[in-house]
């Protein structure tokens, strides 16, 4: 296995604990300032500010007070931003209830519901997807609600903004392999909207979609540029959530088994155990 730095072991336990798979067998004391910087600095790259700055708070060897009132500061911008992307979010989810427009909410809240504190997870765009019947329907809802159409390009979905927000209108999701099982994963994604779950005042996907849905999205982005910590995160949170749920064995596992995918969810889950201390599953 990787030999991780001090300063990567550290952002990790940090994560570990404010997700709670901490065995609290990390020296805190053993950072310097420079390495307290260096996982600040991590923290933002990997868009972990909240969860990281959550877990000081049971950190007994802390950073210096500068460093420590600089990581409270963007704390409190991240608190900022994820509260205007959840008031867009509202008002996006209000306009297509009033118009009875089926639709979930993809990955950002509906990932954050399975951390241990749903508020500490950065969000980033809206995405969301509606029924295909929906879809010409919905742009135009959006675009005479004040929404500004800045990509309609994409064969995955329509990029819309409002308010400094990015909204993703989907047709379909990203990481559906391009070869004869694709049909596999397609066939679940119209049945998306029959099988939502209402969320509070948002709907989002049943848990099996969703293990679809963040799964093809982990596989898409580590074929393209890479994953980070979020991606990560967000599916050790899912699997440390789920995993003595029935929909693993009677319909996930089988599915990447007849995809050919199956090995790399064991990997990606592997990685979740031996990094972000979930437990391992049984299946």
């Amino acid at each position: 296995m990787l030999e991780l730095t001090v300063i990567h072991r550290a952002f990790l336990e940090l994560i570990k604990i404010s997700i709670g798979t901490s065995n609290n067998d990390f020296d805190f004391s053993l950072l310097t300032d420079k390495d307290w910087f260096n996982v600040l600095e991590e923290s933002k790259k990997q868009a972990a500010v909240l969860l990281c700055f959550d877990a000081l708070k049971n950190v007994e060897h802390k950073p210096n007070a500068e460093l420590y009132n600089k990581w409270f500061l963007l704390a409190a911008a991240n608190i900022k931003s994820n509260i205007n992307i959840i008031k867009e979010q509202d008002a996006l989810t209000t306009l297509l209830n009033d118009n009875k427009i089926p639709y979930v909410i993809l990955k950002g809240v509906s990932s954050a519901h399975y951390y241990p504190d749903s508020n500490l997870r950065c969000l980033g765009d809206v995405d969301f997807i509606v029924d295909e019947s929906y879809l010409e329907k919905t742009k135009e809802l959006l675009l005479s609600s004040g929404y500004q159409l800045d990509d309609d390009t994409s064969s995955i979905h329509y990029e819309l903004s409002r308010n400094k927000v990015r909204i993703e209108l989907h047709r379909t999701i990203s990481g559906i392999p391009q070869n004869k099982f694709s049909e596999y994963f397609s066939s679940q994604v119209s049945l998306f909207c029959e099988n939502n779950v209402l969320e509070g005042n948002f709907s989002r996907p049943c848990d099996y979609h969703h293990a679809i849905i963040i799964f093809l999205h982990t596989l898409h982005h580590l074929l393209h540029n890479g994953i980070g910590i979020r991606h990560l995160c967000d599916w050790a949170c899912f699997v440390q959530a789920t995993q003595n749920d029935a929909f693993w064995t009677e319909k996930f596992i089988p599915l990447l088994k007849k995809t050919g995918t199956y090995n790399f969810m064991c990997g990606l889950t592997l990685t979740s155990v031996l990094l972000l201390g979930i437990n391992k599953p049984l299946v």
